[in-house]
């Protein structure tokens, strides 16, 4: 089930977090994502238990997708997609007509995600992550 994320979700986000990213958002940035209007924050839980997150920032009508996690036992599973789906829909309703996100050369299983839900390359950030590779920038028209 996917469900709009709640403060109290946010402690099992920062595990996933720091399960699945090097450069991973605190504990207190997630609190304050959760909070803010002009965020869309949407998690999968299934039994009680919270799977993956997606996070839409927007301001007027432009999106910037800031995170999609899914728990490495529950990837490949559709769960990634469906919650980008859902914050897709949720940004048409706030007017956002174009979305952003950027992610690392060396991710291809989320380059080729972002492919396949219709986002084209724009540009490159040369080192932009910690460990030095490039952030491939995408954008998708909605």
């Amino acid at each position: 089930m996917i469900r709009k994320a709640r403060q109290t979700d946010n402690e099992t986000i920062f595990e996933l977090e720091k399960e699945l990213f090097l450069d991973f958002y605190s504990l207190q940035t997630i609190t304050n994502d959760i909070k803010n209007k002009n965020n869309i924050y949407f998690v999968f839980e299934d039994g009680g238990k919270v799977l993956g997150y997606c996070l839409l920032s927007y301001i007027f009508e432009e999106g910037n997708v800031a995170k999609i996690g899914v728990s490495k036992d529950f990837q490949h599973q559709g769960i990634a997609t469906a919650l980008y789906k859902e914050c897709e829909k949720e940004a048409k309703k706030k007017g956002v007509t174009k979305i952003y996100l950027e992610v690392s050369e060396k991710n291809d299983v989320a380059i080729n995600l972002y492919k396949k839900l219709g986002f084209t390359e724009e540009w490159v950030r040369s080192k932009y992550y910690s460990d030095l590779s490039d952030a491939i920038i995408f954008e998708k028209q909605i």
